[in-house]
Protein backbone atom coordinates (compact mmCIF):
# COMPACT_ATOMS: atom_id res chain seq x y z
CA UNK A 1 0.00 0.00 0.00
CA UNK A 2 1.46 3.33 -0.91
CA UNK A 3 0.52 6.70 1.03
CA UNK A 4 0.81 10.16 -0.94
CA UNK A 5 1.19 13.60 1.08
CA UNK A 6 -1.67 15.95 -0.34
CA UNK A 7 -1.17 19.86 0.53
CA UNK A 8 -3.69 22.70 -0.64
CA UNK A 9 -2.38 26.11 0.39
CA UNK A 10 -5.06 29.36 0.16
CA UNK A 11 -3.55 32.50 0.73
CA UNK A 12 -4.54 36.23 1.16
CA UNK A 13 -2.35 39.33 0.98
CA UNK A 14 -4.01 41.09 3.74
CA UNK A 15 -3.27 38.29 6.02
CA UNK A 16 -1.02 39.31 9.24
CA UNK A 17 -0.13 36.79 11.25
CA UNK A 18 -1.19 36.86 15.35
CA UNK A 19 -0.93 34.46 18.21
CA UNK A 20 -4.13 33.77 17.89
CA UNK A 21 -4.02 32.59 13.78
CA UNK A 22 -1.90 29.02 15.05
CA UNK A 23 -3.37 26.40 16.23
CA UNK A 24 -0.08 24.07 18.19
CA UNK A 25 -0.32 20.31 16.41
CA UNK A 26 1.44 16.90 16.68
CA UNK A 27 3.00 16.09 13.57
CA UNK A 28 4.75 12.91 15.03
CA UNK A 29 1.39 10.56 14.10
CA UNK A 30 2.14 7.09 12.39
CA UNK A 31 -0.39 7.29 9.49
CA UNK A 32 -2.07 3.35 9.39
CA UNK A 33 -4.17 2.18 6.55
CA UNK A 34 -5.56 -1.53 5.30
CA UNK A 35 -7.98 -2.69 2.36
CA UNK A 36 -9.73 -5.37 2.68
CA UNK A 37 -11.67 -7.51 -0.35
CA UNK A 38 -14.92 -9.93 -0.07
CA UNK A 39 -12.90 -12.26 -2.84
CA UNK A 40 -10.06 -14.15 -1.87
CA UNK A 41 -6.82 -13.78 -3.18
CA UNK A 42 -3.77 -15.69 -3.78
CA UNK A 43 -0.83 -14.62 -3.24
CA UNK A 44 -1.96 -11.25 -4.52
CA UNK A 45 -3.65 -12.25 -7.37
CA UNK A 46 -7.48 -12.50 -7.40
CA UNK A 47 -8.57 -15.40 -10.40
CA UNK A 48 -12.16 -14.09 -11.00
CA UNK A 49 -14.14 -16.25 -13.75
CA UNK A 50 -17.71 -15.50 -12.58
CA UNK A 51 -19.52 -12.21 -12.88
CA UNK A 52 -19.20 -11.14 -8.90
CA UNK A 53 -19.69 -8.14 -6.59
CA UNK A 54 -17.16 -7.46 -4.61
CA UNK A 55 -16.90 -6.02 -1.40
CA UNK A 56 -14.39 -3.24 -0.06
CA UNK A 57 -13.43 -2.02 3.30
CA UNK A 58 -11.21 0.09 4.36
CA UNK A 59 -9.60 0.76 7.34
CA UNK A 60 -7.94 4.34 8.02
CA UNK A 61 -8.23 4.94 11.65
CA UNK A 62 -9.38 8.34 12.63
CA UNK A 63 -8.91 9.75 9.46
CA UNK A 64 -11.65 11.11 7.46
CA UNK A 65 -12.49 9.52 3.96
CA UNK A 66 -13.06 12.04 0.98
CA UNK A 67 -13.06 9.79 -2.28
CA UNK A 68 -12.70 5.82 -3.41
CA UNK A 69 -11.98 4.89 -6.91
CA UNK A 70 -11.63 1.31 -8.42
CA UNK A 71 -9.81 0.95 -11.49
CA UNK A 72 -9.02 -2.06 -13.83
CA UNK A 73 -6.26 -1.21 -15.88
CA UNK A 74 -7.31 2.27 -16.72
CA UNK A 75 -10.37 1.61 -17.19
CA UNK A 76 -12.87 3.00 -13.50
CA UNK A 77 -15.09 0.75 -12.26
CA UNK A 78 -16.15 2.27 -8.72
CA UNK A 79 -16.22 5.70 -7.32
CA UNK A 80 -17.62 6.23 -3.84
CA UNK A 81 -16.99 8.06 -0.98
CA UNK A 82 -17.20 5.64 2.05
CA UNK A 83 -15.01 3.36 3.62
CA UNK A 84 -17.14 0.30 2.35
CA UNK A 85 -18.88 -0.34 -0.45
CA UNK A 86 -19.17 -3.09 -3.73
CA UNK A 87 -18.68 -2.98 -7.12
CA UNK A 88 -19.76 -5.25 -9.72
CA UNK A 89 -17.72 -7.45 -12.05
CA UNK A 90 -18.19 -9.20 -15.03
CA UNK A 91 -14.93 -11.37 -16.16
CA UNK A 92 -16.63 -11.42 -20.08
CA UNK A 93 -16.40 -7.30 -20.49
CA UNK A 94 -12.28 -7.97 -20.27
CA UNK A 95 -10.47 -9.73 -22.38
CA UNK A 96 -8.77 -13.06 -20.83
CA UNK A 97 -5.43 -12.93 -18.65
CA UNK A 98 -4.05 -11.23 -16.62
CA UNK A 99 -5.02 -7.36 -15.57
CA UNK A 100 -4.46 -4.77 -12.37
CA UNK A 101 -7.15 -4.15 -10.05
CA UNK A 102 -6.29 -0.49 -8.34
CA UNK A 103 -8.49 1.01 -5.28
CA UNK A 104 -7.19 4.63 -4.38
CA UNK A 105 -8.85 6.56 -1.96
CA UNK A 106 -8.07 10.04 -0.71
CA UNK A 107 -8.20 10.76 3.00
CA UNK A 108 -7.83 13.36 5.28
CA UNK A 109 -3.90 13.93 6.83
CA UNK A 110 -4.98 13.79 10.63
CA UNK A 111 -2.04 15.99 11.38
CA UNK A 112 -4.85 18.74 13.15
CA UNK A 113 -3.72 21.53 11.07
CA UNK A 114 -6.68 24.13 9.41
CA UNK A 115 -5.54 22.78 5.90
CA UNK A 116 -6.42 19.35 7.30
CA UNK A 117 -9.32 20.35 9.13
CA UNK A 118 -10.75 22.47 6.04
CA UNK A 119 -9.69 18.91 4.02
CA UNK A 120 -6.84 20.91 2.08
CA UNK A 121 -4.32 18.73 3.00
CA UNK A 122 -5.06 14.83 3.01
CA UNK A 123 -3.22 11.62 1.90
CA UNK A 124 -3.73 9.59 -1.45
CA UNK A 125 -3.76 5.76 -0.84
CA UNK A 126 -3.83 3.08 -2.98
CA UNK A 127 -3.09 -0.68 -2.77
CA UNK A 128 -3.12 -3.31 -6.11
CA UNK A 129 -3.88 -6.69 -6.97
CA UNK A 130 -3.02 -8.99 -10.21
CA UNK A 131 -6.08 -10.41 -11.65
CA UNK A 132 -6.21 -13.23 -13.85
CA UNK A 133 -9.61 -12.54 -16.00
CA UNK A 134 -11.27 -15.54 -16.84
CA UNK A 135 -14.15 -15.72 -19.04
CA UNK A 136 -17.52 -17.68 -18.09
CA UNK A 137 -19.54 -16.89 -21.57
CA UNK A 138 -20.54 -19.47 -23.62
CA UNK A 139 -17.29 -20.57 -26.11
CA UNK A 140 -18.19 -19.58 -29.58
CA UNK A 141 -18.53 -22.79 -32.17
CA UNK A 142 -15.02 -24.09 -33.59
CA UNK A 143 -14.86 -24.69 -37.32
CA UNK A 144 -13.18 -27.36 -38.90
CA UNK A 145 -10.52 -26.33 -40.89
CA UNK A 146 -8.79 -29.12 -42.99
CA UNK A 147 -9.25 -32.78 -43.92
CA UNK A 148 -6.86 -34.32 -45.85
CA UNK A 149 -5.06 -37.48 -46.54
CA UNK A 150 -1.93 -38.00 -43.93
CA UNK A 151 0.06 -41.23 -43.83
CA UNK A 152 -2.56 -43.23 -45.21
CA UNK A 153 -5.25 -41.90 -42.52
CA UNK A 154 -7.17 -39.32 -42.58
CA UNK A 155 -6.15 -35.95 -40.79
CA UNK A 156 -8.52 -33.13 -39.81
CA UNK A 157 -7.51 -29.68 -38.21
CA UNK A 158 -9.48 -26.95 -36.45
CA UNK A 159 -9.41 -23.57 -34.88
CA UNK A 160 -7.63 -23.16 -31.89
CA UNK A 161 -10.12 -21.82 -28.67
CA UNK A 162 -7.73 -19.19 -26.79
CA UNK A 163 -9.59 -18.20 -23.49
CA UNK A 164 -8.36 -19.42 -20.28
CA UNK A 165 -11.28 -21.47 -19.24
CA UNK A 166 -10.99 -24.05 -21.84
CA UNK A 167 -11.77 -27.57 -20.74
CA UNK A 168 -11.57 -29.89 -23.65
CA UNK A 169 -12.21 -30.03 -27.42
CA UNK A 170 -13.94 -33.38 -28.56
CA UNK A 171 -14.00 -34.60 -32.66
CA UNK A 172 -17.48 -36.18 -33.59
CA UNK A 173 -18.67 -37.83 -36.37
CA UNK A 174 -21.47 -40.07 -36.44
CA UNK A 175 -20.05 -40.97 -32.91
CA UNK A 176 -16.95 -39.46 -30.58
CA UNK A 177 -13.98 -40.29 -32.12
CA UNK A 178 -11.75 -38.87 -30.09
CA UNK A 179 -10.82 -35.88 -27.18
CA UNK A 180 -8.50 -33.47 -26.13
CA UNK A 181 -7.51 -31.90 -22.73
CA UNK A 182 -4.73 -29.76 -24.53
CA UNK A 183 -5.97 -26.47 -26.11
CA UNK A 184 -2.85 -26.51 -28.50
CA UNK A 185 -3.75 -29.77 -29.54
CA UNK A 186 -5.65 -29.30 -32.69
CA UNK A 187 -5.35 -32.38 -34.95
CA UNK A 188 -6.82 -35.96 -34.53
CA UNK A 189 -5.84 -38.73 -36.97
CA UNK A 190 -9.18 -40.70 -37.96
CA UNK A 191 -7.96 -44.61 -37.72
CA UNK A 192 -11.50 -45.82 -38.91
CA UNK A 193 -12.06 -43.80 -42.10
CA UNK A 194 -11.30 -45.80 -46.02
CA UNK A 195 -13.70 -43.66 -47.83
CA UNK A 196 -17.08 -42.52 -48.62
CA UNK A 197 -18.98 -39.14 -47.15
CA UNK A 198 -18.36 -38.12 -43.93
CA UNK A 199 -18.98 -34.90 -41.98
CA UNK A 200 -16.79 -33.76 -39.09
CA UNK A 201 -17.19 -31.62 -36.22
CA UNK A 202 -15.48 -29.96 -32.78
CA UNK A 203 -17.61 -29.87 -29.51
CA UNK A 204 -15.88 -27.10 -27.55
CA UNK A 205 -16.09 -27.76 -23.72
CA UNK A 206 -15.59 -24.59 -21.29
CA UNK A 207 -16.39 -23.90 -17.48
CA UNK A 208 -19.28 -21.85 -18.78
CA UNK A 209 -20.25 -25.08 -20.98
CA UNK A 210 -20.15 -26.52 -24.08
CA UNK A 211 -20.78 -25.84 -28.10
CA UNK A 212 -21.17 -27.64 -31.21
CA UNK A 213 -19.45 -26.61 -34.18
CA UNK A 214 -20.73 -27.04 -38.02
CA UNK A 215 -20.05 -29.63 -40.13
CA UNK A 216 -17.15 -30.32 -42.44
CA UNK A 217 -17.79 -33.01 -44.89
CA UNK A 218 -15.36 -34.65 -46.88
CA UNK A 219 -15.88 -37.13 -49.60
CA UNK A 220 -12.99 -40.00 -50.76
CA UNK A 221 -14.41 -43.03 -53.24
CA UNK A 222 -15.20 -45.87 -51.17
CA UNK A 223 -13.28 -49.09 -52.73
CA UNK A 224 -15.95 -50.31 -55.19
CA UNK A 225 -16.28 -52.73 -58.18
CA UNK A 226 -14.83 -51.78 -61.08
CA UNK A 227 -15.81 -55.09 -64.01
CA UNK A 228 -16.65 -58.52 -63.98
CA UNK A 229 -16.07 -61.19 -66.33
CA UNK A 230 -17.00 -64.79 -67.38
CA UNK A 231 -13.43 -66.86 -67.07
CA UNK A 232 -15.56 -70.14 -67.11
CA UNK A 233 -19.03 -71.22 -67.73
CA UNK A 234 -19.91 -70.84 -64.29
CA UNK A 235 -17.27 -68.76 -62.71
CA UNK A 236 -16.88 -65.23 -62.68
CA UNK A 237 -14.06 -62.82 -61.78
CA UNK A 238 -14.79 -59.73 -59.85
CA UNK A 239 -12.56 -57.16 -60.11
CA UNK A 240 -12.50 -53.53 -57.34
CA UNK A 241 -10.76 -50.54 -56.97
CA UNK A 242 -8.11 -50.29 -54.12
CA UNK A 243 -8.82 -48.48 -50.59
CA UNK A 244 -7.30 -44.61 -50.80
CA UNK A 245 -6.32 -45.45 -47.08
CA UNK A 246 -3.74 -48.45 -46.33
CA UNK A 247 -3.17 -46.89 -42.80
CA UNK A 248 -6.61 -47.52 -41.67
CA UNK A 249 -7.12 -50.72 -43.93
CA UNK A 250 -8.30 -53.76 -42.28
CA UNK A 251 -9.69 -56.03 -45.12
CA UNK A 252 -12.10 -56.26 -48.01
CA UNK A 253 -15.06 -58.72 -48.32
CA UNK A 254 -16.30 -59.82 -51.59
CA UNK A 255 -19.82 -60.98 -51.68
CA UNK A 256 -21.77 -62.66 -54.46
CA UNK A 257 -25.42 -63.23 -53.96
CA UNK A 258 -26.29 -66.81 -52.66
CA UNK A 259 -22.89 -67.48 -52.35
CA UNK A 260 -19.79 -67.74 -49.61
CA UNK A 261 -18.46 -64.57 -48.97
CA UNK A 262 -14.23 -63.99 -49.57
CA UNK A 263 -11.71 -62.06 -47.62
CA UNK A 264 -8.62 -60.57 -48.63
CA UNK A 265 -6.50 -58.57 -46.09
CA UNK A 266 -3.89 -57.73 -48.68
CA UNK A 267 -4.68 -54.09 -49.72
CA UNK A 268 -3.68 -55.47 -53.10
CA UNK A 269 -5.97 -58.16 -53.95
CA UNK A 270 -8.25 -56.75 -55.58
CA UNK A 271 -10.08 -59.71 -57.52
CA UNK A 272 -12.06 -62.57 -56.81
CA UNK A 273 -13.38 -65.26 -58.72
CA UNK A 274 -16.18 -66.89 -57.93
CA UNK A 275 -17.55 -70.52 -58.98
CA UNK A 276 -21.09 -72.08 -59.52
CA UNK A 277 -22.50 -68.61 -60.47
CA UNK A 278 -25.90 -68.94 -60.84
CA UNK A 279 -27.35 -68.73 -64.27
CA UNK A 280 -30.82 -67.09 -65.36
CA UNK A 281 -31.18 -63.71 -63.50
CA UNK A 282 -29.51 -61.21 -62.16
CA UNK A 283 -27.34 -61.31 -58.98
CA UNK A 284 -26.02 -58.59 -56.72
CA UNK A 285 -22.58 -58.01 -55.87
CA UNK A 286 -20.96 -55.91 -53.01
CA UNK A 287 -17.35 -55.39 -52.12
CA UNK A 288 -17.06 -54.53 -48.48
CA UNK A 289 -13.95 -52.53 -46.68
CA UNK A 290 -13.52 -52.62 -43.11
CA UNK A 291 -10.91 -50.91 -41.04
CA UNK A 292 -8.05 -52.04 -39.36
CA UNK A 293 -9.49 -50.81 -35.62
CA UNK A 294 -11.38 -53.58 -34.92
CA UNK A 295 -13.27 -52.38 -31.91
CA UNK A 296 -17.60 -51.69 -32.95
CA UNK A 297 -15.98 -52.26 -36.40
CA UNK A 298 -19.78 -52.69 -37.74
CA UNK A 299 -20.25 -48.68 -37.22
CA UNK A 300 -17.49 -47.92 -40.00
CA UNK A 301 -17.20 -50.88 -42.62
CA UNK A 302 -17.82 -49.26 -46.26
CA UNK A 303 -19.53 -50.66 -49.14
CA UNK A 304 -20.37 -49.62 -52.66
CA UNK A 305 -23.76 -50.55 -52.83
CA UNK A 306 -25.26 -53.67 -55.09
CA UNK A 307 -23.59 -54.14 -58.10
CA UNK A 308 -25.73 -56.16 -60.72
CA UNK A 309 -23.90 -59.13 -62.12
CA UNK A 310 -24.68 -61.75 -64.23
CA UNK A 311 -23.54 -65.26 -65.72
CA UNK A 312 -23.54 -65.84 -69.18
CA UNK A 313 -24.21 -62.78 -72.28
CA UNK A 314 -26.52 -60.19 -71.55
CA UNK A 315 -29.48 -60.05 -74.01
CA UNK A 316 -31.70 -57.00 -72.59
CA UNK A 317 -34.50 -58.68 -73.92
CA UNK A 318 -36.84 -60.17 -71.00
CA UNK A 319 -39.80 -62.94 -71.91
CA UNK A 320 -42.23 -65.08 -70.86
CA UNK A 321 -41.73 -67.24 -73.74
CA UNK A 322 -38.90 -68.48 -76.32
CA UNK A 323 -39.81 -69.92 -79.21
CA UNK A 324 -36.71 -71.04 -81.46
CA UNK A 325 -37.44 -71.28 -85.53
CA UNK A 326 -34.26 -73.87 -87.07
CA UNK A 327 -35.48 -73.74 -90.26
CA UNK A 328 -34.12 -70.10 -90.39
CA UNK A 329 -32.49 -70.00 -87.30
CA UNK A 330 -34.57 -67.22 -85.40
CA UNK A 331 -35.23 -67.27 -82.17
CA UNK A 332 -38.97 -65.33 -81.22
CA UNK A 333 -39.17 -63.65 -77.60
CA UNK A 334 -42.66 -62.86 -76.36
CA UNK A 335 -43.75 -61.03 -73.31
CA UNK A 336 -46.97 -59.07 -72.51
CA UNK A 337 -46.51 -56.18 -74.59
CA UNK A 338 -44.28 -56.96 -76.87
CA UNK A 339 -42.68 -59.50 -79.21
CA UNK A 340 -39.09 -59.61 -80.46
CA UNK A 341 -37.49 -61.52 -83.48
CA UNK A 342 -33.78 -61.88 -82.82
CA UNK A 343 -31.10 -63.82 -85.06
CA UNK A 344 -30.47 -67.27 -82.95
CA UNK A 345 -26.40 -67.36 -84.33
CA UNK A 346 -25.43 -63.42 -83.54
CA UNK A 347 -28.73 -62.93 -81.52
CA UNK A 348 -29.02 -59.78 -83.02
CA UNK A 349 -32.53 -58.09 -82.48
CA UNK A 350 -33.99 -57.72 -86.00
CA UNK A 351 -37.53 -56.42 -85.55
CA UNK A 352 -40.30 -56.04 -82.79
CA UNK A 353 -43.59 -55.20 -82.64
CA UNK A 354 -45.22 -53.92 -79.50
CA UNK A 355 -48.97 -54.14 -78.17
CA UNK A 356 -50.73 -53.34 -75.19
CA UNK A 357 -49.37 -55.66 -72.13
CA UNK A 358 -52.84 -57.03 -71.69
CA UNK A 359 -53.42 -58.80 -74.50
CA UNK A 360 -51.06 -61.75 -76.20
CA UNK A 361 -49.04 -63.85 -78.83
CA UNK A 362 -48.07 -67.10 -80.18
CA UNK A 363 -46.34 -68.42 -83.06
CA UNK A 364 -46.77 -72.00 -84.57
CA UNK A 365 -43.46 -74.39 -84.42
CA UNK A 366 -42.70 -74.22 -87.92
CA UNK A 367 -42.35 -70.10 -87.82
CA UNK A 368 -45.13 -69.40 -90.51
CA UNK A 369 -48.01 -67.63 -88.38
CA UNK A 370 -48.02 -65.47 -85.49
CA UNK A 371 -51.24 -63.98 -83.84
CA UNK A 372 -51.76 -61.41 -81.16
CA UNK A 373 -55.29 -61.80 -79.10
CA UNK A 374 -56.84 -58.20 -78.23
CA UNK A 375 -59.99 -57.69 -76.27
CA UNK A 376 -61.98 -58.80 -79.13
CA UNK A 377 -60.06 -59.02 -81.98
CA UNK A 378 -57.15 -61.13 -83.58
CA UNK A 379 -54.63 -59.32 -85.54
CA UNK A 380 -51.80 -61.70 -87.60
CA UNK A 381 -48.33 -60.24 -87.92
CA UNK A 382 -45.22 -60.95 -90.43
CA UNK A 383 -43.01 -63.44 -89.10
CA UNK A 384 -39.75 -61.39 -90.83
CA UNK A 385 -41.01 -57.76 -89.90
CA UNK A 386 -43.58 -58.20 -87.28
CA UNK A 387 -45.73 -55.72 -88.70
CA UNK A 388 -49.76 -56.58 -88.53
CA UNK A 389 -51.49 -58.05 -92.07
CA UNK A 390 -54.92 -58.75 -91.15
CA UNK A 391 -57.29 -58.38 -88.32
CA UNK A 392 -59.87 -60.07 -87.26
CA UNK A 393 -63.10 -58.63 -85.94
CA UNK A 394 -64.21 -61.82 -83.64
CA UNK A 395 -67.88 -59.68 -82.66
CA UNK A 396 -69.02 -59.67 -86.26
CA UNK A 397 -67.61 -63.02 -87.28
CA UNK A 398 -69.31 -64.34 -83.45
CA UNK A 399 -72.33 -62.06 -83.40
CA UNK A 400 -71.69 -61.14 -79.70
CA UNK A 401 -68.76 -59.49 -78.28
CA UNK A 402 -66.25 -61.50 -76.95
CA UNK A 403 -63.57 -61.14 -74.10
CA UNK A 404 -60.67 -63.58 -75.24
CA UNK A 405 -58.34 -64.87 -72.62
CA UNK A 406 -55.86 -67.22 -74.53
CA UNK A 407 -54.67 -68.45 -78.03
CA UNK A 408 -52.29 -70.75 -79.73
CA UNK A 409 -51.03 -70.83 -83.27
CA UNK A 410 -50.99 -74.42 -85.53
CA UNK A 411 -49.20 -74.50 -88.54
CA UNK A 412 -50.94 -73.56 -91.37
CA UNK A 413 -54.02 -71.29 -91.03
CA UNK A 414 -55.27 -72.85 -88.26
CA UNK A 415 -55.79 -70.66 -84.87
CA UNK A 416 -57.57 -71.74 -81.58
CA UNK A 417 -58.60 -69.31 -78.82
CA UNK A 418 -60.73 -69.27 -75.45
CA UNK A 419 -63.15 -67.09 -75.58
CA UNK A 420 -66.68 -66.12 -73.31
CA UNK A 421 -69.77 -63.66 -73.89
CA UNK A 422 -69.10 -60.43 -72.09
CA UNK A 423 -73.15 -60.41 -72.11
CA UNK A 424 -73.84 -63.49 -70.10
CA UNK A 425 -72.42 -65.98 -67.96
CA UNK A 426 -72.45 -69.20 -70.28
CA UNK A 427 -68.89 -70.12 -69.38
CA UNK A 428 -65.44 -70.25 -71.70
CA UNK A 429 -65.21 -71.54 -75.00
CA UNK A 430 -62.45 -73.17 -77.17
CA UNK A 431 -62.45 -71.82 -80.66
CA UNK A 432 -60.88 -73.19 -84.06
CA UNK A 433 -60.51 -70.47 -86.90
CA UNK A 434 -59.22 -70.52 -90.03
CA UNK A 435 -57.26 -67.49 -90.22
CA UNK A 436 -57.51 -67.63 -94.20
CA UNK A 437 -61.13 -68.05 -94.92
CA UNK A 438 -61.80 -66.04 -91.53
CA UNK A 439 -64.69 -68.28 -90.45
CA UNK A 440 -64.86 -70.56 -87.23
CA UNK A 441 -64.68 -74.09 -88.07
CA UNK A 442 -66.15 -75.12 -84.16
CA UNK A 443 -66.25 -75.04 -80.38
CA UNK A 444 -66.48 -76.73 -77.46
CA UNK A 445 -67.70 -75.50 -74.10
CA UNK A 446 -64.79 -75.84 -71.57
CA UNK A 447 -67.20 -77.75 -68.53
CA UNK A 448 -65.21 -77.53 -65.87
CA UNK A 449 -62.75 -74.33 -65.74
CA UNK A 450 -60.31 -74.04 -62.38
CA UNK A 451 -58.99 -70.17 -63.39
CA UNK A 452 -59.44 -67.52 -66.34
CA UNK A 453 -55.69 -68.81 -67.59
CA UNK A 454 -53.65 -67.53 -70.89
CA UNK A 455 -52.23 -70.46 -71.04
CA UNK A 456 -53.06 -72.50 -74.55
CA UNK A 457 -51.51 -75.04 -76.52
CA UNK A 458 -51.82 -76.69 -79.31
CA UNK A 459 -49.75 -79.37 -81.75
CA UNK A 460 -47.93 -78.44 -84.76
CA UNK A 461 -50.60 -80.24 -86.93
CA UNK A 462 -53.61 -79.06 -85.08
CA UNK A 463 -55.08 -82.13 -84.23
CA UNK A 464 -54.89 -81.23 -80.14
CA UNK A 465 -55.48 -78.17 -77.64
CA UNK A 466 -54.80 -77.94 -73.43
CA UNK A 467 -56.61 -75.00 -72.58
CA UNK A 468 -56.73 -74.65 -68.41
CA UNK A 469 -57.27 -78.29 -67.53
CA UNK A 470 -58.72 -79.72 -70.50
CA UNK A 471 -57.03 -81.32 -73.71
CA UNK A 472 -59.37 -81.11 -76.78
CA UNK A 473 -59.00 -83.02 -80.13
CA UNK A 474 -59.65 -81.68 -83.66
CA UNK A 475 -60.09 -83.47 -86.46
CA UNK A 476 -60.30 -80.07 -88.52
CA UNK A 477 -63.56 -79.53 -88.34
CA UNK A 478 -64.86 -81.01 -85.07
CA UNK A 479 -63.33 -81.00 -81.53
CA UNK A 480 -63.95 -83.59 -78.72
CA UNK A 481 -62.39 -84.43 -75.49
CA UNK A 482 -59.77 -86.03 -74.98
CA UNK A 483 -58.41 -85.47 -71.49
CA UNK A 484 -58.75 -83.24 -68.01
CA UNK A 485 -55.88 -84.24 -66.03
CA UNK A 486 -53.55 -81.72 -67.26
CA UNK A 487 -53.25 -77.94 -66.66
CA UNK A 488 -52.08 -76.35 -70.07
CA UNK A 489 -49.48 -74.23 -68.19
CA UNK A 490 -47.13 -76.70 -67.52
CA UNK A 491 -47.60 -78.94 -70.71
CA UNK A 492 -45.98 -78.46 -73.66
CA UNK A 493 -46.78 -80.71 -76.72
CA UNK A 494 -43.57 -81.76 -78.86
CA UNK A 495 -42.88 -80.64 -82.56
CA UNK A 496 -43.70 -84.56 -83.65
CA UNK A 497 -47.69 -84.13 -82.01
CA UNK A 498 -47.66 -87.02 -80.85
CA UNK A 499 -45.70 -86.58 -77.45
CA UNK A 500 -45.77 -83.74 -74.77
CA UNK A 501 -43.92 -83.11 -71.92
CA UNK A 502 -45.48 -82.34 -68.29
CA UNK A 503 -44.55 -81.47 -64.78
CA UNK A 504 -46.68 -80.19 -62.03
CA UNK A 505 -45.23 -78.36 -59.12
CA UNK A 506 -43.01 -80.73 -57.75
CA UNK A 507 -43.22 -83.27 -60.14
CA UNK A 508 -40.51 -84.52 -62.22
CA UNK A 509 -41.29 -83.82 -65.94
CA UNK A 510 -42.73 -87.09 -67.55
CA UNK A 511 -43.06 -88.41 -71.43
CA UNK A 512 -46.69 -88.39 -72.52
CA UNK A 513 -47.52 -90.60 -75.71
CA UNK A 514 -50.97 -88.18 -76.90
CA UNK A 515 -53.13 -90.78 -77.86
CA UNK A 516 -53.17 -93.13 -75.28
CA UNK A 517 -51.87 -90.49 -72.42
CA UNK A 518 -49.79 -92.69 -70.68
CA UNK A 519 -46.04 -91.99 -69.59
CA UNK A 520 -43.02 -93.80 -70.91
CA UNK A 521 -40.20 -91.77 -69.60
CA UNK A 522 -39.35 -89.78 -66.68
CA UNK A 523 -36.63 -87.17 -66.38
CA UNK A 524 -34.87 -86.92 -62.91
CA UNK A 525 -36.37 -86.11 -59.80
CA UNK A 526 -38.97 -83.78 -58.43
CA UNK A 527 -39.34 -79.70 -58.70
CA UNK A 528 -39.09 -79.28 -62.07
CA UNK A 529 -39.94 -75.83 -63.49
CA UNK A 530 -40.28 -74.93 -67.24
CA UNK A 531 -39.09 -78.05 -69.80
CA UNK A 532 -38.47 -77.34 -73.05
CA UNK A 533 -36.95 -79.81 -76.17
CA UNK A 534 -34.11 -78.37 -77.92
CA UNK A 535 -35.75 -79.01 -81.45
CA UNK A 536 -31.99 -79.39 -82.86
CA UNK A 537 -30.54 -81.64 -80.77
CA UNK A 538 -33.63 -83.19 -79.54
CA UNK A 539 -32.13 -83.04 -75.54
CA UNK A 540 -34.74 -82.02 -72.82
CA UNK A 541 -33.78 -79.25 -70.20
CA UNK A 542 -35.41 -78.46 -67.36
CA UNK A 543 -34.81 -76.00 -64.14
CA UNK A 544 -34.67 -78.14 -60.66
CA UNK A 545 -35.21 -75.21 -58.54
CA UNK A 546 -34.78 -77.71 -54.58
CA UNK A 547 -31.26 -78.12 -55.93
CA UNK A 548 -30.91 -74.75 -58.30
CA UNK A 549 -29.58 -76.66 -61.14
CA UNK A 550 -30.62 -76.65 -64.53
CA UNK A 551 -30.96 -80.24 -65.83
CA UNK A 552 -30.07 -81.59 -69.63
CA UNK A 553 -31.39 -85.26 -70.73
CA UNK A 554 -31.51 -87.34 -73.85
CA UNK A 555 -35.33 -87.06 -74.78
CA UNK A 556 -35.97 -90.32 -75.73
CA UNK A 557 -34.26 -91.92 -73.26
CA UNK A 558 -34.23 -90.24 -70.37
CA UNK A 559 -30.81 -90.40 -69.63
CA UNK A 560 -28.83 -87.77 -67.85
CA UNK A 561 -26.36 -85.54 -69.78
CA UNK A 562 -25.28 -82.20 -68.19
CA UNK A 563 -25.88 -79.41 -65.62
CA UNK A 564 -25.22 -76.61 -64.70
CA UNK A 565 -26.11 -73.82 -61.93
CA UNK A 566 -29.59 -71.64 -62.33
CA UNK A 567 -31.70 -69.36 -60.52
CA UNK A 568 -35.21 -68.39 -62.04
CA UNK A 569 -38.16 -67.47 -60.42
CA UNK A 570 -40.93 -69.95 -60.94
CA UNK A 571 -43.14 -67.72 -63.24
CA UNK A 572 -39.43 -67.43 -65.27
CA UNK A 573 -38.61 -69.62 -68.06
CA UNK A 574 -35.30 -71.29 -69.50
CA UNK A 575 -35.51 -72.13 -73.29
CA UNK A 576 -33.17 -75.05 -74.56
CA UNK A 577 -32.55 -74.46 -78.00
CA UNK A 578 -29.51 -74.89 -80.62
CA UNK A 579 -27.02 -76.19 -77.86
CA UNK A 580 -28.02 -72.54 -75.81
CA UNK A 581 -30.24 -71.68 -73.31
CA UNK A 582 -32.01 -68.46 -72.63
CA UNK A 583 -33.79 -67.10 -69.53
CA UNK A 584 -36.89 -65.29 -69.06
CA UNK A 585 -34.77 -62.24 -67.98
CA UNK A 586 -32.59 -61.92 -71.01
CA UNK A 587 -29.36 -63.81 -70.49
CA UNK A 588 -27.26 -66.76 -73.00
CA UNK A 589 -24.73 -69.59 -72.44
CA UNK A 590 -23.58 -72.49 -74.02
CA UNK A 591 -25.60 -75.29 -73.14
CA UNK A 592 -22.38 -77.67 -72.08
CA UNK A 593 -19.88 -76.44 -70.05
Amino acid sequence: MLILPLFYFSCETNFEPSGENFIEIDTSQDIRASVFLSHPDTLGLLIIEDQIDITYSLDIGSLRIYEVKIFLDSLPLHTGNSTSGTFYYDPNQFSDGFHTLRIDFITSSGSGSLADISGAEGFQIYQEWGVINISNATPDPLEVLRVYPSRGQLQIEWEKYDRLNFGSYELLSSRALGATHWPEDTTFIDPYYIGGEISYRVQITTSAGSTLGPRFTYSSPVPGLIGFEQVEPNSIKLRWSKCAFPGNFGRYAAAVQDLNSQTFSNIDDTSAIFENVPFGESLYSVIYTFPDANDDWFEYYKNDGENIIWSGTKIGISSREAVYIPDNDRLYLIKSGSINRLNGSTMALESTHSFPASYGADISMDGSHIAIRQYKRISRLDPTSLEPITELDLESLLGWIPEISALAVANGDLLFFAAQNTANTDGIKVFALDMAQEIILDSILVSTPENYTDAMQCTQDGAYVAYDYEMFQFTGSQFSRHSNRYNAEYLRFLPNSEQFHYTFISEPVKLFDISTLTSSVTFGGSSAISPTLDPVTEYLGYYAWQSGLYKIYESATGDFVDQFPAKISTSGHITLFNNKVISSAGFMRNAFD
